[in-house]
Parts: C-alpha cells; structure tokens; sequence
C-alpha cells in the first residue's frame, strides 16, 4: 500500500456496477474540462475493475458487493462533526467501491493534483451509482454524496475541500461544566504541505471552530506549495480569529508546525 497513492471508499446501497457510459457523462458535468480516459479490467461476474486517468492522474477503480470494512467504517462515523448524520445515511449500505492512485506522488503539488483529480473521479462515480457516503483514507471521517459534489464547485474556483482530504485528532480538558479547551492537529497534511500542524488549546463554545481555523489555515497555505517559510502570516476567513503566524518547527513534536494567535493590530507591529 506504501506505494499507491490517495484512496477513498464509496459506500453503495446496492451493488449495481458502473456504466461507463454514465460515467462519462457524469465527469463532463461535474467536471468538463476534465480529460478522462476509461479501461475495462478482468473481475469476477459480480464485480467491475477499471483504470481512469483523469487529467493525467491513473486510479484503479474496484467495485464489489461487500460493506466498508468495519474498523474503518466504526472510527469513521462515530462522532463525525462535519456530518452527524453519517451513521444513519450509511448504516445499510451493502457495497462499495474503492478508488486508488496508481503511483504514490511524493512532490507536494502532484499529491495535490492527484486529490482534485480523485475528488472529480468519486464525485462522478457516486452521481451514477447508489451512493450514501464516501471515505477518504487516513482522515478517520465520513462525508455525504452532497459535499462530494460540492467540492468539485470549489475545486472549479480553485479552493481546496480540505475537509474532505484531511483528518484531525483534538487534545486539551473538556469537563462537565466547562467550556471545552481544546487544540487540534491535522492528519495528513504533511503529504500537501511537508508538515502537520496544530492549533494550541484555547477555550472554545464550539468543538468544530479550532478544526475550522486549522482547515482554513491549510487551504491557505496548500497555494504556497514548497515555498512556506517560518513566520509566514497566515489569514483564515470567517473565524473570530483571523490572522495567525506559523512557526515550523514549533509543535509539539518533531514535524508539527504550530499556528500562534496575532493581535489584532499585528500589521502595526510589521
């Protein structure tokens, strides 16, 4: 595994197969300047194996009659912030359909071209199959059919749907009674960006508002691609606090870089 690329995991309703040529049409919608290149692969009767290329990135895709496996399906709908609903849209789902690149990329902006191309990929495969949800390894969460498609909006207006490519863990105090203090640290991000990073502990009314600010933070630096630099200002949009300042090599392991807070006149100290 070491050596294939992104993957995710289209839950199914009902094993139905793909039509190509329904994939075809579907790509053109959800993404029309999109090349895209279809090959039929040797399976068992019940199931259909295919190689895509799309903008030249090459997947396997695999569908076949059986459930996400359960460990990963458990830890990725249990306490699903972004989708809570997750648990119930995909309880009786009874197929999937796996998605993998064929190369591993290790350049940070061909793994980000790899992504947009499987985002584009599995949001035309789940518009012509029965789709309840869709997992995105390595980020222990789920995401609907209808964010899927979302994203390749964004994708269109070159924002990346981080939410969908990344995962999270949190750490801090949350006791009963108390406001939550709580920090966050991406799982995944390294692969994009080179590093991981962590938003510190602060006290917070909403869980899912640190996990914002780190989201943000990475969908702004993922723009910069090799050039970040220690120090480098960072702005997230919509969150009470908006500018940070990124110090690599300031987490709290080796790896993790770590947002600090600005003051809000912080242009004035510059």
């Amino acid at each position: 595994m070491r050596d294939l690329g992104l993957m995710c995991l289209i839950a199914l309703d009902d094993n139905t197969g793909i039509d190509l040529f329904a994939l075809r049409r579907a790509m053109q919608m959800v993404a029309p300047r999109s090349s895209i290149t279809i090959e039929r692969r040797r399976a068992a009767p019940s199931e259909t194996a295919l190689i895509v290329e799309v903008d030249g990135q090459r997947f396997a895709v695999h569908a076949i009659g059986e459930r996400i496996p359960e460990t990963e399906y458990q830890e990725a709908v249990v306490g699903n912030l972004f989708w809570p609903e997750a648990a119930d849209a995909m309880a009786r789902h009874r197929a999937r359909v796996a998605i993998c690149g064929v190369e591993r990329h290790l350049v940070h902006g061909l793994v980000r071209a790899q992504a947009v191309a499987l985002t584009r990929l599995a949001a035309a495969i789940a518009e012509v199959t029965p789709a309840s949800g869709v997992h995105w390894l390595g980020t222990k969460a789920m995401a609907s059919p209808d964010r899927l498609q979302r994203a390749t909006g964004e994708l269109s207006r070159h924002l990346w749907p981080v939410d969908l490519w990344l995962g999270y863990v949190f750490y801090g105090t949350d006791r009963p009674g108390e406001r939550p203090v709580v920090g966050v640290q991406t799982m995944g991000a390294a692969d994009y960006l080179g590093f991981e990073i962590e938003v510190p502990p602060f006290e917070v009314v909403d869980k899912i508002e640190p996990i914002r600010i780190l989201f943000g933070a990475v969908g702004y630096l993922m723009a910069y691609g090799d050039a970040i630099r220690d120090g480098t200002l960072v702005e997230v949009k919509g969150e009470r606090r908006t500018h940070y300042k990124l110090h690599l090599g300031g987490g709290s392991r080796p790896g993790l870089a770590q947002l600090e807070v600005l003051p809000t006149d912080h242009r004035k100290l510059h």
